[in-house]
């Protein structure tokens, strides 16, 4: 096992213990979770026994699932290379629910299984955490793995031509004025502000969107100009909440973003974009549609 694997296994190790800690849009709001449940039901009406492969070990994607166990006898592998991020997720499902699922500690990019094997493959903000440069290969094993019929539903973060307008000072401002003035809780604003920042290096593509870097760049803002600001205290205490909560949880980890136009000309390669869906239920939504891919 290489030293780039463990490290990614131990941030996400570390993730999945803190899960509680992390909100939507960073996993599933309940409209996803909705819309993930019609894109799935639509595909499946009529298919009996169906085999789906679940990417990762997502509990909110596992729970929808559940109901085709029941319902229309399919089978459900969960795929991840990291075994104790499987057991920690399972974690926040009920007690008392008896799934067939399996698990499978494979890698993404290799899963092992046999051509065309698949109905369905799901996955919840998964190629980010996939290098760029290795996306045409995840591509190609999804696409080997799914039969001919079959699709890949997603939700997938992308960042929009706006974000490049964005900056370190902007965003921090904004998340203190919305705590000040009641519209976020100091969680939401917290899990946004991460996630702008995310898309935010990803766009300009100057510095790195590990935690541990981009704790470097907040912390040098605010000392550099927002230190007296009227959201000072406010902006601090993210900060240092960022600090001991989140950072911890992959310091040293690089996601992979790209641009919504690059993302889709990926895509293309390998699958036919059937659907696009959006939900409405929390903020950045034009930044993370659900897509309906269609093998070629």
């Amino acid at each position: 096992m290489t030293q780039t694997i463990k490290k990614k296994i131990t941030a996400w190790e570390k993730v999945a213990g803190e899960y509680c800690k992390i909100l939507v849009p960073n996993r599933p709001s309940p409209e996803d979770c909705k819309n993930y449940g019609i894109l799935i039901a639509k595909f499946l009406k009529n298919r009996k026994n169906p085999k789906i492969m679940v990417m990762g070990a997502t509990p909110e994607l596992r729970r929808i699932l559940y109901t085709y166990e029941s319902l229309a006898g399919a089978k459900v592998y969960c795929v991840d290379i990291n075994p104790t991020m499987y057991r920690v997720m399972t974690n926040f499902l009920a007690k008392g629910r008896h799934s067939e699922e399996k698990f499978f500690p494979r890698s993404w990019l290799a899963t092992q299984f046999p051509g065309r094997h698949f109905d369905l493959v799901v996955g919840d903000e998964v190629i980010c955490n996939v290098d760029a440069k290795l996306h045409p290969p995840l591509f190609k094993e999804i696409s080997r793995v799914l039969k001919n019929d079959g699709v890949w539903i997603t939700r997938h973060n992308v960042y929009l031509p706006e974000t490049k307008e964005d900056s370190v000072r902007k965003i921090l401002l904004d998340s203190g004025e919305k705590i000040e003035k009641g519209e976020y809780c100091f969680q939401l604003a917290m899990n946004i502000l991460y996630l702008r920042m995310f898309y935010y290096s990803s766009a300009i593509k100057k510095f790195d969107n590990t935690m541990a870097n981009l704790l470097k760049i907040m912390r040098r803002e605010w000392e550099k100009s927002l230190k007296n600001h009227q959201y000072s205290l406010i902006i601090e205490e993210l900060i240092n909440f960022y600090e001991d909560n989140f950072v911890p949880m992959a310091a040293d980890y690089h996601w992979s973003v790209l641009s919504k136009k690059e993302s889709e000309r990926e895509f293309k390669e390998f699958f036919i974009i059937e659907g696009k869906v959006y939900s409405s239920d929390h903020p950045f939504v034009k930044y993370g549609p659900i897509y309906v891919l269609k093998k070629k």
